[in-house]
């Protein structure tokens, strides 16, 4: 209909037409395993997220009440701050029993303590290839190309504590069908650009 238009008002010969996006995309799934049941590919919704980090912290420092977490949004993980000021209280107070072999280490800081844990026992609970805290992107002065491309979507006063980076042909979406965007591979950041005009060839 548009093009019709464009031809009527101005004739298709006179036109130039750009078509492009903003991001990629990631192929779905269901699709990847339907065309191969060995394929590694799947979906998972930050609500798992959100247990599987629950989780690991209340293994880790036997916590009877996990509130670990404030909220998941996309690939962000938001440490809950103010239950880590009550939980150190607590512990100091030996008011919780936590395992002799998982101390909770306040030498190198509560909220460091925690997001190590995750670094290190996510990639066993989740298709997690990787994962950034604030402190790795801006201080890490190593080059290393996915930190600098999970670095170029964050920003440090509105990002999560921890930015997580799933494998290939995972997409972060709780449904059943569709897919999604917003991981840093070549599919997702292969952005289709097409010029179509006269001496367009």
């Amino acid at each position: 209909e548009f093009l019709s238009f464009l031809d009527k008002q101005f004739g298709l010969y006179n036109c130039l037409i750009a078509l492009s996006a903003d991001h990629g995309i990631a192929p779905i799934p269901e699709y990847l395993t339907k065309k191969d049941s060995r394929a590694d590919a799947g979906r998972v919704g930050t609500d798992s997220v959100k247990k599987a980090c629950m989780n690991i912290l209340n293994n880790k420092f036997s916590a009877a009440e996990s509130l670990w977490i404030e909220k998941v949004v996309e690939n962000n993980i938001y440490i809950n701050k103010a239950f880590i000021r009550e939980f150190r209280q607590a512990e100091r107070s030996r008011s919780l029993v936590r395992p002799s072999d998982s101390p909770f280490d306040f030498a190198q800081g509560d909220v460091a303590t925690i997001l190590q844990t995750l670094k290190d026992s996510l990639p066993g609970r989740l298709p997690v290839f990787a994962s950034f805290t604030l402190d790795d992107l801006e201080k890490n002065s190593l080059p290393n190309q996915l930190r600098e491309q999970v670095k170029l979507s964050c920003y440090a006063s509105r990002s999560g504590d921890l930015q997580y980076v799933f494998k290939p042909f995972w997409i972060l979406d709780g449904s059943k069908d569709g897919t999604n965007h917003g991981m840093p591979w070549e599919y997702d950041t292969h952005v289709p650009l097409i010029f179509f005009g006269n001496n367009i060839t």
